[in-house]
């Protein structure tokens, strides 16, 4: 671990506002926390972020190094099933890898995402729901953070099989709201 890299907290504060009886879940033994940002990026949501993995300097498969914070965003509706845990635990095993995860990367979850959900992946991609100012801190290296969508079994399958160019085209043309664990399933035509 390098115990340097840029100020999270303060890219936060000044991207989505400092918040009064912030939601906070700490691994210090792991050295992150997982922060909750209510209306965040939208009225009724909550964006579910680390702080702390970024400290640790990852080597992507190219050789380039990079910092790497996780996120997952939800209506506020769900908050019952417990995202946080979900991102706790991606981030355990994110931690043990010690590699970054690509963007486009499909991570398939045993078991299923959430219980009563069909989810089976999650699709990490830039964070482009939040603040354009939002998603990278410019720093040596930058540090980005991934967000974190869960999909469906057929989802993840034509992904997996067709690319994720593809999958990203059905994403822009059908615009799903990846913020409701009820939302429709995406139209996947080849």
């Amino acid at each position: 671990m390098d115990n340097h890299g840029p100020n999270v907290i303060e890219h936060l504060d000044d991207t989505l506002g400092i918040q009064e009886n912030q939601s906070i879940w700490s691994y210090k033994e792991k050295g992150f926390w997982i922060l909750k940002y209510d209306n965040q990026p939208q009225k009724y949501s909550s964006s579910y972020i680390t702080v702390g993995l970024g400290r640790h300097l990852l080597t992507q498969t190219s050789g380039k190094k990079i910092r790497q914070e996780l996120m997952f965003t939800f209506w506020e509706e769900y908050a019952e099933n417990k995202p946080e845990d979900k991102l706790a635990s991606l981030s355990l095993d994110f931690l043990d890898r010690h590699i970054p995860i690509p963007n486009h990367q499909v991570i398939p979850w045993k078991g299923g995402v959430f219980e009563k959900f069909a989810f089976s992946a999650v699709y990490c991609t830039n964070a482009r729901h939040m603040p354009e100012n939002f998603e990278l801190i410019e720093d040596e290296p930058n540090l980005i953070f991934a967000w974190l969508i869960p999909i469906y079994p057929e989802e993840q399958a034509f992904c997996m099989k067709y690319g994720w160019s593809n999958f990203e085209n059905h994403i822009n043309t059908q615009k799903p709201d990846f913020f409701s664990l009820t939302r429709e399933r995406i139209k996947l035509i080849i």
